[in-house]
């Protein structure tokens, strides 16, 4: 049977809600959702062409390091997004072959791209394609050769490939309304205790909406920890 709406009751997995919660000295705080934020998952491939160079024999400018231009292409990442009001991070960085005393040779790193808009997303990663290029090519970008060395960074191949994409959700509006006059009857009729917000993570919402009308309720969590066994929100917030 086709649903008419969804709604789902969330944890906030960030710490927003709680603060505010504490900040006004309430005991509520309700989250309205009015939709989710896109994100691009790309995987990131820096590999010599040659062979790993010794640490104690091999001079900084003739050095072809993927893991300095993977560092440095990590920190330009945070730099443009935090210039585009978005998120970028990354929480996989692997390296070979992986001695105390060999220059890495292949290193493989995810860069997580997010914004609550398309047109952010798109900009990002054709911008953060682009000077990659140029810093594996030699180039100077923002001053991230400052204090240091290129290297031999053209002796590096690149790979860039997207692991997945989404674009923004935007909930019901219906949904949403029904939700806020829900929350303001709950909370007394308090509509301070109310926040309009996107969410920065994906949810099961985001595919029930390309069925039927959605919208969701957030809530606070303790520190705004999620994904971990300490997660916790209370009884009274739910």
């Amino acid at each position: 049977m086709p649903m008419g709406a969804h709604f789902e009751l969330h944890i906030e997995q960030g710490p927003i809600l709680e603060a505010e919660k504490k900040k006004k000295k309430k005991k509520k705080k309700i989250g309205v959702m009015q939709g989710v934020q896109a994100y691009n998952r790309q995987c990131e491939e820096l590999t010599e062409r040659t062979t790993d160079a010794h640490t104690g024999t091999t001079p900084l400018s003739r050095r072809a390091n993927a893991l300095l231009l993977a560092s440095k292409l990590i920190l330009h990442s945070h730099r443009r997004a935090t210039a585009h009001s978005a998120l970028a991070s990354t929480g996989v960085l692997t390296l070979a072959p992986g001695s105390t005393n060999t220059i890495p040779g292949h290193v493989r790193f995810s860069l997580d791209i997010r914004s609550p808009e398309d047109s952010v997303i798109t900009t990002l990663e054709e911008e953060l394609k682009r000077d990659l290029a140029a810093l594996a090519a030699g180039e100077d970008i923002g001053g991230l050769h400052a204090g240091g060395t290129a290297g031999r960074s053209e002796a590096l191949e690149v790979a860039w490939q997207t692991d997945s994409q989404t674009t923004v959700t935007r909930f019901h509006e219906d949904c949403i309304k029904t939700v806020r006059e829900a929350a303001v009857e709950v909370l007394g009729g308090v509509e301070d205790l109310i926040r309009d917000v996107k969410s920065g993570a994906g949810h099961d919402s985001v595919y029930a909406s390309k069925h039927c009308p959605t919208s969701m309720i957030f809530v606070p969590c303790r520190e705004g920890v999620s994904h971990n066994p300490t997660e916790y929100a209370s009884a009274e917030d739910c």
